[in-house]
């Protein structure tokens, strides 16, 4: 999920970008764009940081109070 958190960021960063540095004639449209832009950065941000299955650390028999 990295790979992917890390293609949505850099496409959602140039779009602002794009979106930003041109004038549109339709303003909603743009404003739409960037709006969707963060939200692909945002999406990106929470892939990179949110932990794959492989990261988590395994409780074992020492690392947690065992009851029987």
């Amino acid at each position: 999920m990295l790979k992917l958190g890390v293609i949505a960021l850099i496409i959602g960063f140039l779009l602002i970008l794009f979106l930003t540095k041109f004038s549109m004639d339709k303003k909603v449209l743009k404003n739409f764009g960037i709006a969707f832009g963060i939200i692909l950065m945002v999406y990106g941000l929470i892939q990179i940081i949110q932990p794959s299955d492989d990261t988590y650390i395994e409780t074992t028999k020492t690392t947690t109070p065992h009851k029987h």
